[in-house]
């Protein structure tokens, strides 16, 4: 894999995501495409030229976190990154997570 320790993905998380797609896509021609995510409600996938890079989710305005964009980095072997990060100080906000279709993810702080 060529893209190991490399950004590979961002999300824009939002209370308003009608309002974010709007700007971004008249603000620098992004376009968007939309998938079902169930439960989850939808997945907003952001284009640049004909190619994915990030998307839109909607964020619970209860949550009490502002808008705010998270970053994705490739990694070879994700538990043992995830056990690293909290040798070092570091915290595993979300647990490493199976999207079916895309891959495993988890959220460090």
């Amino acid at each position: 894999m060529t893209n190991l320790g490399k950004f590979v993905h961002y999300d824009l998380m939002t209370t308003d995501t009608g309002r974010a797609r709007a700007f971004y896509t008249e603000l620098l021609g992004w376009t968007v495409t939309e998938y079902d995510m169930g439960l989850g409600g939808m997945y907003q996938m952001l284009e640049a030229n004909g190619r994915g890079f990030g998307g839109i989710v909607c964020l619970d305005p209860t949550a009490g976190a502002p808008s705010h964009w998270i970053t994705y980095i490739s990694t070879a072997d994700l538990a043992a990154c995830c056990s690293k990060a909290e040798s070092l100080g570091g915290s595993v906000r979300v647990a490493p997570t199976l999207i079916p279709n895309v891959g495993t993810y988890a959220v460090l702080e």
